[in-house]
């Protein structure tokens, strides 16, 4: 069904190197399709080209004063690719692309740390601008995870879009109000120049003997992707199977622990590439067996590496955790993530190194659900759709945030978390006479501020 209205497109586009902008440029086509007309805007100063016949313009350009009828922002966790287009989607509202939900790093990066200490007073009330002034203070990035950040994006735009359940789920916790859809992630072109490359020829290029077993994992490595539980299980893989090798790919920058584990131990079979052009990226996904694409805690992203994995019909191991759970039980191997974690997927790797023909049913099995369930044209329209519905929406600023009181600097933090849970029961109408509420939350703070008191 096509729908008639007039979109402005914002994202970051090539030659920035971010796969969201890969990912925006690729959609272009398909959902140009969907639209009467198209307009991209790009942050920075981007050089005026043309893109699928469009020409890109300066995110700056953008205001309410010309006749949207939808407007869509991409948004990611990285403040150089991102920050324009958040600060931009808080003052013109749309629909936003969330393509995960843990902003935490785009907020925080982008003002003084007093901006920081306001928006997580925003998000969280007053414990959370005492927990910021914490991180401020000490430096300690530990615990991000749990103040994603994304809900005054979300109070000050029409709607949501995400790729994946877990997504929408987290922030309806948060904004229950919240106007969320899901649209699956769609897989895009695999071969950049349109042209497959066997198994051995990608072998050939990263030196890898053409009978081997190789595992391999992708993308930019991040401590969620639990690298070091992985190479630390491939380890003792080795010892059983003296010939497997690992192909790691991707930028290693972001995880320091992981560059030191490397550079202190002898990692026999595992070849580092570091980042890599596209074409070589994807050649180094054809030459692998197995895939691991471990990722906890989630962000609530949908993995663009597993995404093309699973189209070229390879087997994955994956956490049981996030988008990743989502994906069907008979397409991949599901490790979970508590203390047993190194050795589930010890036994996960060596069940798919054994069984050839296990290996092969998974891959079918894999193949098949991508093409029925992230093929471009379909993903597309559904997006067109999802945006439609949305523009129609208001924002929702809550009443709540504009009343919590701030903590004076000096507050223990047992005391503005008090505090904070007294302003928060004020506002939802709960008072002296409630007693049986007040009791049991007051039981509940006690334990609470009790454990605060022993991390201080």
């Amino acid at each position: 069904m096509r729908v008639r209205t007039r979109l402005a497109y914002c994202c970051p586009l090539p030659p920035t190197r971010s796969g969201i902008a890969d990912y925006a440029a690729e959609q272009i086509p398909e959902l140009k399709r969907c639209f009467d007309e198209m307009v991209l805007f790009c942050p920075g100063r981007p050089k005026i080209f043309e893109l699928a016949g469009l020409t890109v313009q300066a995110l700056d350009r953008l205001t309410m004063e010309e006749p949207w009828n939808a407007i869509v922002y991409h948004v990611g966790n990285h403040f150089p690719f991102h920050g324009e287009i958040y600060d931009t989607a808080l003052r013109v509202p749309g629909v936003v692309i969330l393509h995960e939900y843990g902003i935490h790093h785009l907020v925080r990066d982008k003002g003084r740390p007093e901006n920081f200490m306001e928006e997580m007073r925003y998000a969280y009330g007053v414990l959370g601008e005492a927990v910021a002034r914490r991180f401020v203070e000490s430096g300690i990035t530990a615990g991000v995870e749990d103040f994603p950040l994304f809900e005054r994006l979300t109070d000050s735009n029409r709607g949501l879009i995400v790729h994946n359940e877990s997504a929408r789920e987290r922030v309806l916790a948060s904004r229950p109000k919240a106007q969320v859809r899901v649209v699956p992630h769609p897989l895009f072109q695999q071969f950049p120049d349109g042209k497959a490359i066997n198994k051995d020829s990608a072998r050939a290029l990263f030196g890898l003997p053409p009978e081997a077993l190789v595992f391999g994992s992708f993308g930019f490595a991040t401590p969620a992707k639990r690298l070091g539980v992985v190479l630390s299980a491939f380890k003792r893989l080795r010892q059983k199977i003296p010939t497997a090798h690992f192909l790691l790919v991707g930028d290693l920058t972001s995880d320091p622990d992981l560059q030191e584990l490397l550079n202190k131990e002898r990692l026999d079979g595992v070849e580092a590439t570091g980042a890599v052009p596209m074409d070589s990226f994807i050649a180094a996904m054809r030459a692998v067996d197995i895939a691991v694409n471990l990722r906890h805690p989630p962000g609530g992203e949908t993995s663009g590496s597993a995404l093309r994995l699973m189209g070229m019909s390879t087997p994955l191991i994956v956490s049981d955790s996030g988008s990743l759970a989502e994906i069907p039980d008979h397409c991949c191997v599901k490790i979970t993530t508590d203390f047993n974690e190194e050795d589930e997927l010890l036994a996960a790797m060596l069940t798919l190194a054994d069984g050839e023909d296990l290996r092969r049913q998974m891959g079918e099995n894999v193949r098949i659900h991508t093409e029925a369930h992230h093929a471009p044209r379909a993903s597309a329209e559904a997006l067109a759709s999802a945006i439609r519905d949305l523009s129609a929406f208001e924002p929702q600023i809550p009443r709540r945030n504009q009343v919590l009181r701030r903590p004076a600097p000096e507050a223990r933090l047992e005391d503005t978390f008090l505090g904070g849970i007294g302003a928060a029961l004020h506002e939802l109408g709960v008072g002296e006479d409630d007693t049986e509420i007040v009791n049991h939350v007051a039981d509940l703070a006690k334990g609470l501020t009790s454990v605060m008191m022993f991390d201080q």
